[in-house]
């Protein structure tokens, strides 16, 4: 191992040299306090990603209690709030773009509202490993040595004020391991109890806008949650407190009202329960069950190869929609396949905004009904088919519906909200409905589906850019312009509609996981099913951690952020590429 003063001396000695002469930075370096470790070196000075890096600190040095060590929860609370500090420590103490073209710079990821499972910061044998991403300083080409070095100062005090930090700082760090370990305790009880989703009293649901998922300040009229009593429920914490607020049970639950009055709202703090939410945020006690999906329309998506015949069915081109595929799905398909994807992967709690959905999906009215034929209309619609499929399936709903009564008459729970205060009118709604015929007709069949079986031509990551006449063995990276656009191959993976992606990671974890079950295609000896698929790269996920994920340079993957089978299912299914064997 070299000492810190070897990289200086490396940077001065190759001041303003071609840019490629940074292959010789590559090394361990003592810094006294912490190991420099720069372990993958950039290309060129544009390069992205930029070159990787750890900071490896001595365990002893941080005085971390036994008990934030203690299970899977504790310890995605205590490396969260570990991240957060060192994120801190880099924005105030490094001056970045040093170079041309944004180069001179410490990256740093920068946590949202969320708390999650990263394999950015974790613990090797007796060091706290913490990684980054490194863009050595250079212009024209040339490589700026000094100004590297100041570079790599800049983060030695960074370092040195992240370990401060960890040992000033022992409330804030066991607020977010108790909150972690608090939020796998409720969703424990929610499915103890039958229950879907839990809201505490005195939440604060509201964000500042739809495109910053901070908390809305009271001073600008955040409200906060009470639950109504015939909901309420107490919940008992780990620690030996507990808290109160609004159950949603299984079955099917409408949240109603009128416009403004906070439907959409809940069903999006609802929606995002499936994670722990950071200390301060109003939605530390929203809490939803793993297993929910938000379901909408998505006009001119991908389909392949699914089920949609309880939904859709006698098209007058004759396609059989038992194995229904299309480049371009309507909104009622793409909405029917969201439902059957999502059941077949597992999902038992499906969330849906009629904002965002289908209308002649969601409902036919009398009159339109008489007015083209039953033997017309080859929709037979969610009003028709909730019911049953909640009966046959076990599979809940819960629906923000503002103007379609007709659902009504088949939920089991009916919350209206009204200045951002939800009330239980159950008993209300059956009284209006007491009197009316349910033309429901249900589904006919509802089988499983079969397995889709895969061929190893799938998720090829092979990218040929006829341009330059060039082949990339393996295209997988986000698109720079978009967090939530995947370049896999040939593939451009749209993913903005998973509105339960909270992390710009998570978009190339799915690619990892792709790449992963890629590899499984090749070693087997026969087809795979494309569930049986992702379960196996999730059971190596969780014997070894993320750092199990493959990487394409054949060094460590550092930036890869924790997500559900259901989530990498919801996306292979929006792959254009992907090839059922049913229909090679």
């Amino acid at each position: 191992m070299n000492t810190i003063q070897e990289l200086f001396h490396l940077c001065t000695k190759n001041e303003k040299k071609p840019y490629s002469c940074i292959k010789y930075l590559k090394n361990r370096y003592d810094c006294k306090s912490f190991i420099l470790d720069i372990y993958r070196i950039q290309g060129s000075m544009g390069a992205h990603p930029a070159s990787h890096a750890a900071a490896q600190i001595p365990i002893e040095n941080l005085h971390l209690h036994n008990d934030w060590l203690a299970d899977i929860y504790s310890k995605r609370g205590l490396f969260d709030i570990l991240l957060r500090f060192y994120c801190q420590a880099i924005e105030t103490n490094v001056t970045q773009n040093r170079g041309q073209d944004g180069s001179g710079s410490i990256l740093s990821i920068k946590p949202g509202q969320q708390i999650l499972e990263r394999n950015t910061i974790s613990l090797i044998k007796d060091f706290l490993e913490v990684r980054f991403t490194i863009s050595f300083a250079g212009k024209k080409s040339l490589f700026l040595g000094n100004e590297t070095k100041d570079l790599v100062s800049d983060l030695e005090h960074a370092v040195n004020s992240f370990i401060s930090k960890v040992n000033s700082e022992k409330e804030e760090i066991q607020s977010y391991v108790e909150i972690s370990k608090n939020h796998n305790a409720i969703q424990q009880e929610l499915k103890k109890n039958n229950w879907t989703t839990f809201i505490g009293n005195d939440s604060k649901l509201a964000r500042v806008s739809g495109t910053d998922d901070r908390p809305l300040s009271t001073e600008k009229g955040a409200i906060s949650f009470h639950s109504p009593a015939s909901l309420q429920r107490k919940i008992h914490l780990p620690d030996g407190s507990s808290v109160t607020g609004m159950i949603i049970p299984e079955g099917i639950t409408l949240i109603t009202g009128g416009g403004f009055h906070g439907k959409s709202t809940l069903l999006q703090a609802i929606t995002k329960g499936i994670y722990p939410h950071i200390p301060g945020d109003g939605r530390e006690f929203v809490v939803t069950r793993n297993d929910a999906l938000p379901i909408r329309a998505e006009e001119g998506r991908s389909v392949r190869s699914i089920d949609i015949s309880p939904f859709i069915s006698n098209l007058p081109t004759g396609i059989d929609t038992r194995f229904f595929s299309t480049d371009r799905a309507s909104g009622s398909t793409s909405q029917a396949a969201a439902i059957r994807e999502s059941i077949d992967a597992g999902s038992q709690l499906l969330l849906f905004d009629e904002d965002r959905t289908a209308v002649n999906f969601m409902i036919i009215d009398k009159r339109m009904r008489e007015l083209v034929g039953k033997e017309n209309e080859p929709i037979n619609p969610l009003v028709n088919t909730i019911r049953p499929i909640y009966k046959k399936q076990g599979v809940s709903f819960i629906l923000v519906v503002g103007g379609i009564g007709e659902f009504l008459d088949r939920a089991d729970c009916v919350i209206s909200m009204k200045s951002y205060m939800p009330n239980d009118v159950t008993k209300e709604a059956k009284i209006l409905c007491q009197n009316e015929v349910i033309d429901d007709e249900g589904v006919s069949e509802w089988l499983s589906s079969p397995p889709r079986y895969l061929a190893v031509s799938n998720l090829n990551p092979v990218y040929i850019n006829k341009r330059l006449a060039k082949t990339i063995p393996t295209r997988i990276k986000p698109d720079r312009l978009s967090p939530w656009r995947l370049e896999y191959g040939e593939d451009i993976l749209d993913l903005h509609h998973m509105e339960q992606l909270v992390d710009s990671g998570q978009t190339m974890t799915i690619g990892l996981v792709f790449y992963a079950m890629r590899k499984h295609l090749e070693k087997a000896k026969q087809h795979i099913g494309v569930n049986e698929l992702v379960n196996l790269v999730f059971e190596d996920i969780e014997k070894e951690g993320l750092d199990i994920l493959p990487t394409l340079n054949k060094v460590r993957n550092g930036f890869s952020v924790s997500i559900r089978p259901l989530d990498v299912l919801s996306a292979i299914n929006r792959l254009r590429s992907l090839k059922i064997l049913n229909e090679i």
